[in-house]
């Protein structure tokens, strides 16, 4: 489900929970088992925000940035 999760928001701009993905990850082991073709409707009920520290533990964030101009062009003249 993690990996669904991740798929839908990186290939799609969907942010779900790890739950909600759970449809995706089921279609796609079906449709490598061969067992679904053609058109297939998947339901994702439940956002993100539900359980953001999922997706937070998984990645390292940068340090926030002051809000201001400078701080924002700073950051993002330097970022690499």
């Amino acid at each position: 489900m993690l990996r669904a999760q991740h798929m839908l928001a990186s290939r799609e701009g969907i942010f779900v929970e790890p739950a909600s993905a759970a449809s995706l990850a089921g279609f796609i082991k079906l449709r490598d088992l061969g067992l679904i073709d053609g058109t297939t409707v998947l339901v994702a009920t439940g956002h993100g925000f539900k359980d953001p520290n999922i997706v937070l533990n998984r990645f390292n964030l940068s340090d926030p940035v002051d809000p201001n101009v400078e701080s924002i062009k700073e950051r993002t003249l330097n970022f690499s």
